[in-house]
């Protein structure tokens, strides 16, 4: 097995620390204990694609390298790379502008070339990930053309897009590396699209259930698979959730959804793409459902300033073992395997990490 891109890792540890320092900053501004500066709301928009373009996507790829799947290569990664770091900084300035659009339409270019690729390379849960990719893809040109015509609609789209990302693309990329047992691939499908239309653009109640079916078919997979027990009960949290929000009826409130997004994204799954290893797994884990706690604590009469605060806190734990879980990446040697040792879920030979 050839070693990954480079440019993947360094985009993601660069990604991770734009990110994480833009939230922590943000929440610390706040919770009042340090001045916000520029428009609040290009740097919000500036902290979200740093997540999804610099952060996530670069280590699925690695991700998906390590699973035998065709990922984009070296210069198509530099590329990428640059593209998604400049798109971010043009958010954080100028907002929803021709720089950052050109920047992401790079960015979306690079993932439709992914999915390409990655056709006939992929098994078990990594089967729905291309597909994912390029459904979400599909997204973008309403949330364009209707963000200055009917904002509330685009903002409803843009909820179902990351919703895709996540049940199609990261979720699924994450339990591949962990070998666990994978549901028909059509059948998650369905369901993560009705979820994601659930909640975003189609908020009928009825098709919350989906979420409910999609924590059940995870926990089952779950369910007496291999892996470190903090990676098992991370897994299982998330299933509990998904099953949570189906049964309420109504899609999840606007402090819920943030704090589900952020405990799911911070700790399951980038636990999983990037393991820490050790104590650092607890303490990442742990610290993400704090973050989650923290946000939602709102909804239960805590103040909006500590809840900021305690979440920026949360963060603070929890940056440790995100970069430690980078450099590991980063640090990895491909070892020579023999073909015939292929898990579950791949199409080549073992992951040379283990969380």
């Amino acid at each position: 097995m050839s070693a990954p891109p480079r440019a993947l890792g360094l985009t993601a540890l660069v990604g991770l620390l734009v990110a994480a320092g833009i939230g922590l900053w943000l929440r610390f501004g706040l919770a009042g204990v340090t001045p916000l500066a520029g428009t609040y709301a290009f740097v919000r928009h500036a902290h979200t694609h740093a997540g999804y373009y610099v952060v996530l996507f670069p280590l699925a790829w690695l991700a998906w390298h390590r699973l035998g799947a065709r990922a984009p290569g070296p210069r198509l990664s530099a590329l990428y790379g640059a593209a998604g770091l400049a798109a971010v900084v043009a958010f954080a300035l100028r907002g929803y502008a021709l720089p950052s659009i050109a920047g992401s339409t790079v960015v979306g270019a690079v993932w439709l070339a992914s999915a390409v690729r990655a056709r006939g390379t992929t098994r078990g849960w990594l089967r729905v990930a291309p597909f994912g990719i390029a459904l979400a893809v599909l997204f973008v040109p309403p949330i364009g053309v209707l963000t200055s015509r009917d904002p509330s609609l685009a903002n409803a789209i843009v909820h179902s897009f990351l919703s895709v990302l996540l049940l199609l693309v990261m979720v699924p990329t994450a339990l591949a590396t962990l070998r666990w047992p994978a549901p028909p691939p059509a059948l998650w499908a369905a369901l993560s699209l009705a979820a994601a239309g659930f909640l975003g653009a189609v908020p009928f109640g009825p098709l919350g259930i989906s979420l409910s079916v999609l924590g059940t078919l995870l926990a089952r997979s779950a369910w007496g698979a291999r892996g470190a027990l903090p990676i098992r009960l991370a897994w299982f949290a998330t299933a509990g959730g998904l099953m949570a929000l189906g049964v309420q009826g109504a899609p999840p409130t606007t402090h819920r959804a943030i704090a589900a997004i952020h405990a799911m994204v911070l700790g399951p799954i980038v636990v999983t793409l990037a393991p820490p290893g050790g104590a650092l797994t607890w303490l990442s884990l742990v610290a993400a459902g704090a973050m989650g706690a923290s946000l939602v604590s709102v909804e239960l009469g805590l103040g909006s300033d500590r809840a900021n605060l305690g979440a920026a806190l949360a963060g603070l734990a929890w940056l440790p073992g995100a970069v430690v879980g980078v450099l590991r990446l980063l640090r990895t040697r491909p070892q020579a395997t023999r073909s015939s040792e292929r898990p579950p879920g791949c199409a080549s030979p073992r992951p040379d990490i283990a969380p």
